[in-house]
């Protein structure tokens, strides 16, 4: 009896997050004890104080295909994202499903969307970690998600998308799947970074484009040189010079429309490539 005692109290401290996981029959575990009348189950089942509960070793668990172990502990620790901040680790970093429709379940909980960017000991986020161990269908649900980022450096100074190009490069299938979800991952940013204010560069982006437009506008109308009252035409329109000014003007207005509607096309998109056309609006002057 003692033996069965130590060993439901250790099963207990080990996956403390089942306790209140219902049977086929919609019983507890404090159900079936209290119908089995075994005392000493019911006394820790009624007071889950008494229990000592131990870390849930999700990383050995995702190794040995305790898959449905993992989905449990997801599914009922309430201060999930809390355990995984102070390991620096999710489950999400490890876990391997067979089908695309699992990951979408896995996704669609809450504590776990929440996890999507954390990163682990090494800097790596679940994206970094699914595209190192070719996990097409996690990588793909990653990279489709809203607010995943794709540019975390890890301590290695690899972002996600520096792994999917490799991958692209190396792998013909990955290259395909790239181009199926319209992910073009050689398109890299080169000012804007996750955490970059996009809101506070907008704002500033968008006075000096207007302004530019604005000024080179006006400057189509009011030709140096001025015109020929009875032709129409401009005294300087054989001149090199003049020619370069009109081509220059008509770039750099033409630049700062285009950089407008960028601005206003980014305030609508999805983060990445708000991200993405922000930046090219400032690689464009």
């Amino acid at each position: 009896m003692m033996n069965a005692e130590n060993t439901g109290k250790r099963l207990l401290e080990k996956y403390w997050w089942i306790i209140n996981l219902t049977d086929d029959s919609g019983k507890t575990a404090l159900d079936n004890a209290k119908e089995a009348n075994v005392l000493w189950l019911v006394n820790l089942l009624t007071n889950p104080s008494l229990i000592q509960k131990e870390r849930f070793d999700w990383v050995t668990a995702c190794k040995q295909d305790e898959t449905q172990a993992v989905l449990a502990f997801i599914d009922h620790c309430q201060d999930l994202q809390k355990v995984c901040r102070e390991e620096n680790d999710t489950p999400l970093h490890h876990i391997k499903l067979d089908k695309y429709k699992d990951y979408l379940n896995l996704l669609k909980i809450p504590s776990i969307r929440a996890l999507k960017n954390i990163t682990d000991h090494d800097g790596a986020t679940p994206l970094h970690r699914a595209l190192e161990r070719k996990d097409m269908l996690l990588a793909n649900m990653l990279l489709l998600g809203e607010g995943v980022e794709r540019n975390i450096t890890d301590h290695n100074g690899k972002t996600a998308t520096d792994l999917l190009v490799k991958l692209c490069q190396e792998h013909e299938e990955w290259d395909t799947m790239c181009k199926q979800i319209r992910i073009d991952p050689y398109m890299q940013k080169s000012y804007i970074q996750p955490r970059t204010n996009l809101d506070q560069i907008r704002s500033n982006l968008s006075v000096v484009a207007a302004l530019l437009a604005t000024i080179t506008f006006a400057a189509g109308f009011s030709l140096p040189g001025g015109l020929d009252d009875k032709t129409g035409d401009a005294f300087l329109a054989k001149k090199a010079a003049f020619l370069i000014f009109l081509l220059a003007d008509v770039y750099a207005m033409c630049t700062a429309m285009l950089v407008l509607f960028c601005l206003i096309w980014s305030m609508v998109s999805e983060p990445n490539m708000a991200r993405l056309l922000v930046d090219r609006s400032v690689c464009s002057y």
